[in-house]
């Protein structure tokens, strides 16, 4: 978790939108599937309607102005919940690419141990000079 706050404290503002944007689309589109193609689907199987099913949270039986304070819809309630946790898993997946892609075509600078490309002759963040990367095979004098 501390490498991801500090990747996020590093991002540029253009990857952090295009999160939140891919974040909200996810979660709206889960949310349609769920209220349009599942809820039918449990309704023609067990005709119970999801979304006027509610949970009484008090003891009491009184009905009163603020009774719908009191209660919890199941339907809206589930969908938020499934909605929350298919966002979740498309970021997390979504970093874990990013890190891949990172580690592939970037090496850390030895002296600030920042992630610069492998081309790079000096580093971006603290201007020191690289040294030349070792050859895979060995030079024999």
């Amino acid at each position: 978790m501390q490498r991801f706050s500090s990747e996020l404290r590093a991002g540029s503002f253009w990857s952090m939108a295009f999160a939140v944007a891919v974040a909200l689309t996810t979660f709206q589109v889960t949310l349609n599937l769920i209220s349009n193609v599942l809820y039918p689907v449990v309704y023609k199987l067990t005709d119970l309607n999801l979304s006027d099913l509610s949970i009484d949270l008090t003891s009491s039986k009184q009905f009163g102005p603020d009774s719908y304070l009191d209660t919890v819809r199941f339907g809206p309630s589930v969908a938020l919940l499934l909605a929350g946790l298919t966002t979740v898993i498309v970021l997390a997946q979504a970093y874990r690419w990013t890190l891949n892609a990172a580690a592939a075509d970037s090496v850390e600078c030895p002296y600030c141990l920042s992630a610069i490309p492998v081309a790079a002759s000096r580093c971006a963040y603290c201007g020191a000079e690289q040294p030349e990367p070792e050859d895979a095979e060995g030079t024999e004098s």
